[in-house]
């Protein structure tokens, strides 16, 4: 059986979607079979995929969308593929709450310095210890710290990620996030995962992605 991964948010803008496609990408790319699933009408991924064919160099990744028995479909493709990427709306949902029955791995995301989205966070965080308190208590969740400064001397990133740590009330946040480079947002909206995509500057958003996944134990 395959593992599913989803992205949850209750807000919008936070790049949970841009994330999701690089991952399943570097998952295609190190030689598993990986599809995504679209619960979110939206429609981010949809948007993604239908970009991608516009290159006839990218290969085709399996989409597959459902906004009704979101647990039954998204184990029916873990049985068919090593992992599902799995996206949903950026708002509590009944999309969203399904999603959450059937995750084995689950991230959202923060920007540190965007103190406001500390409240929406945690309202999110409660309603994910409550799926593993109760439906889905295998699951295994994380906040990632994204669009980060890649200024070595920003220190906001490192304290958010001590403060979230030292407070048991919250999800574990790993070592590794994601910084605000160009590379992220280009490769998107190509169509690509960051390791498709060429900066032309060595792409260190490549190593961000391949090292969340190992220190998560996605891969």
């Amino acid at each position: 059986m395959g593992k599913i991964i989803t992205v949850a948010g209750h807000k919008g803008g936070i790049g949970k979607s841009t994330v999701l496609c690089s991952l399943c990408v570097c998952a295609i790319r190190k030689g598993k079979t990986a599809c995504f699933l679209e619960t979110d009408s939206q429609g981010s991924i949809k948007d993604f995929i239908e970009e991608r064919k516009t290159n006839e160099r990218l290969s085709e990744i399996p989409y597959f969308e459902c906004y009704t028995d979101i647990p039954a479909m998204a184990r029916k493709l873990a049985a068919r593929f090593d992992y599902v990427f799995v996206d949903t709306p950026g708002m509590k949902s009944p999309a969203f709450v399904k999603a959450l029955s059937c995750a084995d791995i689950l991230f959202t995301f923060i920007e540190p310095g965007a103190g406001i989205e500390i409240n929406t966070l945690g309202r999110l965080v409660f309603d994910i210890k409550t799926a593993q308190a109760g439906v889905n208590p295998s699951m295994k969740a994380w906040i990632v710290l994204n669009k980060c400064s890649t200024n070595p001397s920003d220190s906001e990133a490192s304290e958010l990620r001590r403060q979230l740590n030292d407070d048991p009330d919250w999800l574990p946040v790993p070592r590794q996030r994601i910084y605000m480079r160009t590379a992220h947002k280009k490769a998107y909206n190509s169509g690509m995962g960051v390791h498709e995509y060429d900066d032309k500057r060595g792409n260190k958003a490549r190593g961000e992605i391949e090292l969340l996944l190992k220190e998560t134990d996605v891969m």
